[in-house]
């Protein structure tokens, strides 16, 4: 039986084409490619490939690292580290903006994102950064014109405030001056806020957050998703300017290079440029000019400074750097947390200037007819330094320091600072005084005892409180004299001494009151009100009537003269009826005859004493006391311990109100540089104001509260003293400095 044999299928079978696969796995790629998505480029990679110069000695020619290397070093920190929020600021005509430039159209046209572009006038800002920055890069480049709309704004000139790419990404400029709804009703992946120092203050003209905060909140709905990007430049101007804060709270990177000699690593600034102040010319100047290496002190050429630019190594907040055994840097440390991060760079780091250029320029400025503008111009134009502000905050008080000062931290449980309840004065107390701020509804009252430690004299709260006025009921000419009664008998009652019951109570030995009352309801009289209160006391008979004293507080941020506070010269002559009768540190007292007729009646001798003080000197004695004086040493002072629920809400209460006025350092005329406190905020301040009484009665008596610095010399001995009287005519020492 034969074997039969499958057919075998003819050659032009098996050359038949498989049509349908070539299409199959054409389609199959595509499917994978458009899976896989585009791949992001990274901001140095989209300005090599993208961005073509328009302008400048590289007009024509894409952007490289080379041409100006801190450019390439802040895109790179921004492509490497994780934060969202950058700031950054450097010298003028050094390429900032174009810096912002990059990364607005990195967003854009790259990732395809929304961005808010801020500027403080949007009619001028806007249409200048359009037309002159934008649209030139972009119209330089064949792959970033094809993304410029053709119809709408933007496509035909004139002023832009929405632009729509032909990728769907949107362009809009923002202002960041006027009211609240210029910022308001959009969401975007992208704000970018330039000159931000000239954006509006909050409070100026909004009822809201200031406008670069407002203009963040437009990123609220991306923040979530770790989507939202914040930019801020500009050139700095003040200490307290927005840029400059904003950079000192993020990594605030400074960008480093290799000595050429001694090979440390280094940051050089305006201290390390040299050759100016000696010429005799300007193009003198320009062949002298050099930097200097901050460590080993020699001189770097021209070549030698555009060299070590090739190498710029970046060090944020943190962080360290050295040399590693291979001769690289190496930056070692954790940058310090924060959300931000920021970068500045000055002349020195600027390829387009060379060191006869900063030369000349320096010599001008020192040689100006207005040495000082030009100076200032310089600090901020070419070396990133603010200018000291006229106006500034000084270290401030916080509610937390307060609190925590009730008792030495780390002193052991059985200490008595750490137990003393209110309404005892401590063991080796030296005196009592009281503070009295006067309003319409409340006397705030603080009480102070002055104890004596091994090294000084400290003083601490002993009582506090607000005494009602019953103003509705009474009216204030009957209210204000019932309120000081009760309160009076209050600080007559004295006040034990702890761990010491058989000593007896301790009386108030002085009380100063706020003789500067401004009820509308008193009309001319004022401060007349307070006088008659005290006056009412001795009328009737008040135990411990005798022992007040009105005190009208005046401020040094004015020139000297009505209304601010004068420090006499002398004392006034016997004959002389409103003689000023004592002077102490900034507080001296004063006798008027005013009222002689009244006191008189009620059997004072002399017609009423009251004193005037330096508000502003007592309120910064009291701060110093609390925030640069250990307790323990001569002149410290502390709040009190709160045991119960309402102790605890007094002692709150009273640290919000004294730290409520801001300690701010001024030039005022005739004065020199002062400090004085402002309330802008108009929180109420009352507890504060009743402290700083509480010193003025203490410096009357001659406690020691003045904290002299320690290299200055102690104060001579004391002068004669002589006897002081209240409106009650009691007498007690005062010492004439």
């Amino acid at each position: 039986m034969k074997a039969t044999s499958t057919p075998r299928s003819n050659s032009s079978e098996r050359a038949e084409p498989a049509y349908w696969r070539r299409p199959l796995a054409r389609e199959v790629r595509r499917f994978a490619r458009i899976a896989r998505g585009r791949r992001i480029r990274s901001r140095r990679e989209f300005a090599r490939a993208c961005v073509v110069l328009p302008e400048g000695p590289h007009e024509g020619f894409n952007w490289r690292p080379e041409f100006q290397p801190y450019c390439a070093t802040v895109l790179r920190l921004m492509d490497e580290l994780p934060h969202r929020k950058y700031r950054f600021s450097g010298c003028v005509q050094s390429g900032k903006s174009f810096v912002g430039v990059i990364c607005v159209l990195w967003h854009l046209l790259e990732r395809g994102e929304d961005v808010g572009y801020a500027v403080p006038d949007l009619d001028q800002s806007a249409r200048d950064k359009w037309h002159q920055e934008f649209l030139p890069v972009i119209m330089a480049s064949p792959e970033l014109r094809k993304m410029l709309p053709e119809s709408g704004e933007g496509s035909k000139g004139g002023t832009p405030s929405l632009i729509r790419f032909k990728n769907g990404a949107t362009l809009r400029f923002i202002s960041g001056e006027g009211k609240d709804k210029h910022r308001s009703n959009f969401t975007v992946h992208v704000v970018f806020k330039t000159e931000v120092d000239r954006y509006d203050t909050p409070g100026a003209v909004s009822r809201e957050s200031s406008p670069p905060e407002q203009i963040d909140n437009r990123t609220k709905a991306y923040q979530a998703t770790n989507q939202a990007f914040s930019y801020e430049e500009c050139t700095v101007t003040e200490e307290t300017g927005r840029i400059w804060l904003e950079i000192q709270e993020s990594t605030n990177h400074k960008l480093h290079v290799s000595c050429v000699h001694c090979r440390g690593l280094v940051c050089p600034g305006r201290d390390d440029f040299h050759g100016v102040e000696d010429a005799k010319d300007v193009e003198a100047a320009k062949r002298a000019g050099h930097f200097r290496c901050p460590d080993c002190r020699r001189s770097w050429s021209e070549a030698d400074r555009q060299a070590m630019l090739e190498r710029l190594v970046p060090v944020g907040r943190g962080q360290s750097v050295r040399i590693g055994t291979d001769g690289a840097a190496l930056v070692e440390g954790e940058l310090v947390p924060t959300n931000r991060l920021g970068f500045t760079w000055n002349a020195f780091h600027n390829r387009f200037w060379t060191c006869a250029n900063i030369a000349e320029e320096e010599w001008l400025a020192l040689y100006s007819r207005n040495p000082d503008d030009k100076d200032l111009e310089r600090r901020q134009h070419a070396w990133t330094i603010p200018a000291e502000p006229d106006v500034f905050t000084v270290s401030q008080l916080y509610v937390r320091d307060i609190v925590e000062r009730a008792h030495p931290a780390g002193s052991p449980a059985t200490d008595w600072r750490r137990t003393i309840p209110l309404r005892y004065a401590p063991p080796q107390t030296v005196g009592i005084v009281a503070g009295v701020d006067v309003g319409k509804r409340w006397l705030h009252f603080v009480v102070r005892a002055f104890y004596e430690t091994p090294a000084g004299v400290n003083h601490r709260i002993i009582d506090l409180g607000e005494a009602p006025v019953e103003t509705d009921q009474l009216g204030i000419k009957k209210a204000l004299p019932k309120a000081f009664a009760e309160l009076s008998n209050r600080f007559n009652m004295g006040y034990g001494i702890w761990g010491n019951e058989a000593a007896g109570r301790l009386p108030v030995t002085l009380r100063c009151a706020d003789g500067g009352y401004q009820g509308k309801e008193l009309g001319k009289q004022q401060e007349d009100l307070v006088w008659l209160s005290l006056l009412d006391l001795l009328k009737n008979d008040q135990v411990g009537g005798a022992g007040w004293l009105m005190v009208l507080g005046r401020g040094q941020s004015e020139p000297p003269g009505k209304g601010s506070y004068s420090h006499p010269q002398r004392l006034g002559g016997r004959k002389d009826p409103n003689r000023v009768l004592w002077a102490g540190e900034q507080v001296h007292i004063r006798r008027s005859a005013k009222h002689a007729h009244k006191f008189a009646q009620a059997g004072a001798e002399n017609p009423a004493s009251y004193a005037i003080a330096n508000s502003d000197h007592f309120k910064q004695l009291l701060r110093t006391s609390y925030g640069d004086t250990p307790i323990g040493e001569d002149g410290a002072g502390c709040s009190f311990n709160a045991f119960t629920r309402e102790e605890k809400r007094q002692l709150r209460e009273y640290a919000k109100q004294l730290v409520a006025e801001e300690r701010i350092s001024k030039p005022v005329i005739g004065r020199s540089r002062v400090i004085v406190f402002e309330n802008k905020a108009r929180r109420p301040n009352h507890f504060g104001d009743a402290d700083y009484y509480s010193l003025v009665a203490a410096s009357v008596l001659d406690l020691p509260i003045n904290v002299l610095p320690r290299d200055e010399p102690t104060p001579p001995a004391r002068a004669a003293r002589e006897p002081v009287r209240t409106p009650g005519d009691q007498k007690f020492l005062a010492t004439q400095r």
